[in-house]
């Protein structure tokens, strides 16, 4: 999504010091200011750098659990119905003896 005209930065940072800031890689910067995420500002002919204002606004807290913007998945999903599993092994167990070869025919 193209982004309007971006206001003035307040306080410009390197790259690498905005990796430093946020614990990322200094890909993980770039790949932000490529997507638009943030906006990267040309200082002379090579260098870039970001507003860290902007850096700031990408921090937001983490819902409580069970919410659906939670940290981290659901400890384990539900397991299967064990009286399933038993009434399936007689079946299995049949097929794997129907189709055994003889040992010289590995």
């Amino acid at each position: 999504m193209p982004r309007t005209t971006p206001r003035k930065p307040t306080q410009l940072a390197s790259i690498a010091e905005a990796a430093d800031r946020l614990a990322v890689n200094r890909r993980t910067i770039y790949r932000w200011v490529n997507d638009g995420l943030i906006t990267g500002w040309r200082v002379g002919p090579k260098l870039i750098k970001v507003d860290l204002a902007e850096l700031d606004k990408l921090i937001t807290p983490v819902a409580a659990a069970g919410g659906s913007d939670a940290a981290w998945p659901a400890r384990h999903p539900p397991r299967p119905d064990p009286g399933r599993r038993r009434s399936l092994l007689p079946h299995l167990q049949a097929a794997r003896l129907a189709h055994r070869c003889p040992p010289d025919q590995w």
